[in-house]
C-alpha cells in the first residue's frame, strides 16, 4: 500500500514569528501588571462579578478572596467595572500566552523546527533511501518529479512561425519575446521550477465547449507545493489585444484560476515596459 504524501513543514517562519509576537505581548502585559500593582488608581484590586437580574446585568466588586459577595457597582461607577473586567481578562490572557509559548517552544525543539518527518528520511543512508517511498519528499525530489510529469506537455501545440524572432532563455528554451526571457531567467535565478507553454483546457461556459490556452509559464512554489500559471500580456497598448486579454482573464476566473491564488500576470504596453523589479516582487510574493 502506497503511503499518502504528507506536505513538508511550511510554517516554521510563521511559527517563530508567532512565538516572538506572543513573547512581546506577554512582556507588555507583565509590565502593565507590575505598574498596576504600584498604582491602585490605575488598576483596582479584587475582581469583577457579573449577575443578571430581570434580564439586566449587575456588576459587583469582589475584594475578599474566596468570597462571592461584593460591593454593588452603580451605573455612575461603570468605569470601575470596565477596569476590573480588563484586569481579569489580562490575568487570564497571561496564562494563555504562557501556555502557548511553552507549547510552541516545545514543538519547535522536539520536532527539529518542524522537520522531524523529513529528517527521518534524510538521515537514512542512500542505499536505504532508494528502497523506500517516503511519506514526504524533499524540495529537490518533489521538483524533479513535478518536472518529469509536466515537461512532456510543455510547448505542445504552439509552433513558432518561420518569421518569428528567436529569443532564448538562460535555460535554453525558445520563447516569444524579450520579456518572456526576462521572466524565465528571473525564475531560474531564484530556483523556481517552471515549464513553458504547458497547454491548459478551460471551459468557455454554456454550450461553447472547451478552449485550450497556452499560458506563458507554469511555475511551482516548491515550499508550498502549489502551481501558478504566469501570463505576460505584452501588447496592452493595442485595443484588440486589450479586449482579448480581458476576456481571457475572465475565463481564467470562471475556471477557478484567481490572481494571487494560482494565477500571476504581468503587463506592458508601448509606454510602460516590463519592470524587472515587479517580476522579482511577484516571484518573492508567490513562488518562494
Amino acid at each position: 500500500m502506497k503511503l499518502e504524501q504528507l506536505l513538508p513543514m511550511q510554517d516554521k517562519k510563521s511559527l517563530e514569528s508567532r512565538l516572538l509576537e506572543l513573547k512581546r505581548v506577554l512582556r507588555a502585559l507583565q509590565k502593565k501588571m507590575e505598574c498596576s500593582e504600584k498604582s491602585t488608581e490605575e488598576m483596582p484590586g479584587g475582581h469583577l462579578k457579573i449577575t443578571h437580574k430581570h434580564g439586566r446585568p449587575e456588576f459587583y466588586h469582589i475584594t475578599e478572596q474566596g468570597s462571592s459577595r461584593g460591593r454593588y457597582i452603580s451605573l455612575a461607577e461603570r468605569e470601575l467595572a470596565a477596569q476590573l473586567a480588563q484586569k481579569d481578562y489580562d490575568v487570564k490572557l497571561m496564562k494563555v500566552l504562557q501556555r502557548e509559548i511553552f507549547a510552541l517552544e516545545n514543538y519547535l525543539q522536539q520536532t527539529d523546527g518542524g522537520r522531524a518527518v523529513e529528517a527521518l528520511y534524510e538521515g537514512l543512508c542512500k542505499t536505504r533511501q532508494v528502497l523506500i517511498e517516503p511519506v514526504t519528499l524533499s524540495d529537490e525530489q518533489y521538483a524533479e518529479r513535478w518536472k518529469k510529469k509536466v515537461l512532456p506537455s510543455a510547448g505542445e501545440g504552439m509552433p513558432f512561425t518561420e518569421d518569428s524572432q528567436k529569443y532564448y532563455t538562460a535555460n535554453g528554451e525558445r520563447v516569444r519575446s524579450k520579456s518572456e526571457v526576462i521572466i524565465a531567467d528571473a525564475l531560474l535565478r531564484n530556483g523556481v521550477p517552471y515549464c513553458y507553454e504547458v497547454p491548459l483546457k478551460l471551459n468557455r461556459g454554456g454550450e461553447s465547449g472547451n478552449v485550450t490556452f497556452h499560458p506563458d509559464f507554469l511555475c511551482l512554489n516548491v515550499r508550498t507545493r502549489k502551481e501558478f500559471y504566469w501570463e505576460h500580456f505584452g501588447k496592452m497598448g493595442n485595443e484588440d489585444y486589450k479586449e482579448n486579454t480581458v476576456g481571457k482573464l475572465n475565463m481564467y476566473v470562471e475556471n477557478g484560476f484567481f490572481p494571487g491564488r494560482n494565477l500571476i500576470f504581468t503587463m506592458e504596453s508601448g509606454v510602460e515596459s516590463l519592470d524587472t523589479r515587479i517580476v522579482q516582487k511577484m516571484i518573492k510574493e508567490f513562488l518562494l
